[in-house]
């Protein structure tokens, strides 16, 4: 990436850790091209050279020097002895909680990354592996025991993706919110800029599409990166900001959105739960009318209304609010048109179902066929295996209400579970008055590479409708628990 350099730099332009390296990197070409455009750009490059040329395998995130080491992350040829060490090194650096067994699998893997900041450590022979991760030191911010996120896998291209999506209130609520978050994201030096962002997007394989969705902010070199076993280097953000808050491109927004889960590093979205069904960018219902039992017919604004006329209506018939409902529409005495194109349906199972709205809402997502997105065979699941793997890591924030009841289904996905995808979700209901600064505390977080129990504080304290009293246990974080540990 343009800006992601390593530190200090030699006179050739190689880093020390480079220059101390026997040989240096084996195509210094390579080097100077993923100096200028990026590792993704590079791979890119590799994957469609011509026969005879060197192995994208080989050369892929060409960041390390010196070869000898492993090029495969599947079969690395290191004795059951030396892999026993690197575990150590790893576990003492909170890196690594699995038993100390000389096995490569994916937790050996995944603390190399973290401990390296990237695939380096895929092209170094396995004594400056061992050497480098003795000399490190833990680096990780927050309380000793707590979760660092993957961030070493998060920065690894150099760039940290953030799709950031604002949901639909029919109360236009969501339109200051969005504005206030613009305000926020200026005074922190992102620019408006689609070009920049697209590209960036692109090199830290986003795959944004000729015509997407949503506004691209960058804010080049935002952070300092400094993995515990190689060089520093800047990391830019790019945030893909999808207002939804007009309700009247729901379903281009929602497939953004969902595109944002398969392929950013972090997701984020602010709006309605919608009981728990999934984040939506339209209105829920267009429109509800009944026939009264006179003959008439009354329409109504919102569910709520109706919700009241039922009660009214079955109580002089012995029926409950939803027994009449269904016994009206039985008789086609009721009329329920839905705007569900917008709708992101997560969640199957309806966990408030002694409420009106959440029967209505999943009554009408299944009559008219909305599809799940999560499952074996969900939307979500489709779009990630489309990744080819590109992205073994991702973040997802809800800031709706109660939006815990997401996370089961959507760490039910393939290729989303625990060990590939954290969730940051509500455990109460929130406020739409707190969306922008929830958001603005996230990014901060994440800017800062604080850890999971750092950023639900930070989330929790945000929460100004709520009394002080009240705001602790707000957000919580799911997933993390298999994540680095401080030390």
């Amino acid at each position: 990436m343009p800006g992601v350099t390593y530190a200090p730099q030699g006179p050739a332009g190689a880093s020390a850790r480079q220059q101390r390296r026997p040989g240096g990197h084996p195509y210094p070409e390579i080097m100077s091209l993923q100096r200028q455009a990026g590792n993704a750009a590079v791979t890119s490059l590799l994957r469609s050279a011509k026969p005879g040329s060197p192995s994208s395998d080989d050369l892929m995130d060409p960041t390390g020097g010196g070869g000898g080491g492993p090029t495969h992350t599947r079969m690395p040829e290191w004795s059951r002895e030396e892999l026993r060490a690197i575990q150590g090194e790893l576990k003492r650096l909170g890196l690594y909680s699995l038993s100390l067994d000389g096995r490569f699998g994916p937790g050996t893997a995944a603390g190399l990354v973290e401990a390296f900041g990237g695939n380096e450590w895929r092209y170094l022979a396995v004594d400056e592996i061992s050497s480098r991760v003795r000399a490190a030191k833990p680096s990780h911010a927050g309380r000793r025991g707590e979760h660092q996120l993957r961030y070493g896998e998060m920065f690894r291209d150099g760039v940290l993706d953030i799709t950031v999506a604002f949901g639909f209130d029919e109360l236009n609520s969501s339109q200051a919110q969005v504005q206030a978050l613009r305000e926020a994201l200026t005074e922190r030096n992102f620019k408006l800029d689609p070009a920049d962002g697209a590209l960036l997007m692109r090199l830290g394989g986003h795959d944004v599409g000729a015509r997407a969705v949503g506004d691209f902010l960058v804010r080049r070199d935002a952070l300092t990166y400094r993995p515990p076993a190689s060089d520093p280097r800047q990391v830019h953000v790019v945030v893909r900001l999808i207002d939804g808050s007009s309700g009247k491109n729901g379903a281009a927004d929602a497939a953004a959105f969902e595109d944002g889960i398969a392929q950013s590093d972090v997701t984020t979205y602010a709006g309605h739960g919608r009981y728990g069904t999934g984040p939506d960018f339209d209105r829920n219902f267009s429109s509800l009318s009944m026939v009264e039992d006179d003959g008439s017919t009354t329409k109504f604004d919102d569910y709520e209304q109706m919700e009241t006329a039922l009660r009214l209506q079955g109580r002089r018939h012995g029926r409950s609010v939803w027994d009449q409902f269904l016994w009206l529409n039985q008789h086609h005495r009721v009329s329920v048109m839905a705007s569900h194109q917008g709708n992101v349906f997560i969640n199957p199972k309806d966990l408030h179902a002694n409420e009106f709205g959440a029967r209505l809402l999943y009554w009408t997502l299944k009559r008219d066929g909305r599809p799940l997105q999560t499952g074996r065979d969900g939307g979500l699941a489709n779009r990630t295996a489309a990744t080819k793997g590109e992205h073994p890591y991702r973040v997802v924030m809800f800031d709706g209400c109660r939006t815990q009841d997401y996370v089961k289904s959507i760490q039910g996905t393939a290729g989303m579970d625990t060990a590939s995808t954290d969730v940051f979700a509500t455990k109460k209901v929130t406020y739409w008055s707190d969306k922008a600064k929830g958001l603005v505390t996230f990014l901060d977080d994440l800017i800062a590479q604080q850890s999971a129990e750092t950023i639900v504080r930070g989330l929790d304290a945000q929460q100004g409708v709520m009394d002080a009293s009240e705001r602790a246990g707000t957000w919580g974080a799911f997933g993390v628990g298999d994540n680095s540990v401080n030390r």
